[in-house]
C-alpha cells in the first residue's frame, strides 16, 4: 500500500511539473514525432541503465543537469531537493556497490509535447555491496525527460 501511495504522489507531482513546463500553445504530435521521441528517450534510458550496471558514476551523472535540476526521490535514498544532495547520495551508492543488475519488466515512453516526455519503468533492481550485503527491489520508476536549450 505504501508503494502505491508513494507512486501516486510522485506521479501527481510529475504531472503537475509537466503541465507547468509545457508551453501555453498546444501542439498535436504526429505519429512520426512520437516515434522519434520514444526512440530518443529509449536510447537515453539504455545508456543510463548501462552506466548504472557498469557502476560508472561519472557517466551516470551526465544524465542530470545541475542547472535544471528540480528534485529527485527514490525509496532507497529518500528525497533530494538539490542537485548536490542527489549527486552525493548517488556517489555513495556507486562506491559501496560491488555489482548492480536491472531486470526490466516494462518500459513505456509517453510523449507529452515536442520537448517533454514521461517514461515509466517497472523493474527489479539487485545490488551486491562490498560489505557483503545484498538488496533486491521491485518497483516503478517515473522519469520526466525534457529537451533543454543550451
Amino acid at each position: 500500500m505504501k508503494n502505491l501511495i508513494f507512486s501516486s504522489v510522485v506521479l501527481a507531482a510529475m504531472l503537475f511539473l509537466s503541465s507547468s513546463c509545457t508551453k501555453e500553445t498546444k501542439t498535436e504530435l504526429t505519429d512520426e514525432q512520437k516515434a522519434d521521441i520514444i526512440d530518443d528517450v529509449t536510447e537515453q534510458h539504455n545508456s543510463y541503465k548501462a552506466a548504472t550496471t557498469q557502476l560508472n558514476y561519472d557517466d551516470f551523472l551526465k544524465f542530470y543537469s545541475q542547472k535544471n535540476f528540480i528534485s529527485a526521490m527514490n525509496r532507497m535514498y529518500g528525497l533530494h531537493p538539490t542537485y548536490s544532495s542527489m549527486a552525493d547520495s548517488s556517489k555513495i551508492g556507486f562506491v559501496t556497490r560491488e555489482r548492480h543488475k536491472t531486470e526490466l519488466l516494462d518500459f513505456r515512453v509517453s510523449p507529452l509535447s515536442p520537448d517533454l516526455a514521461l517514461s515509466t519503468e517497472v523493474g527489479i533492481w539487485e545490488n551486491w555491496y562490498k560489505n557483503g550485503n545484498y538488496r533486491k527491489l521491485k518497483g516503478l520508476s517515473l522519469t520526466m525527460e525534457k529537451e533543454l536549450d543550451g
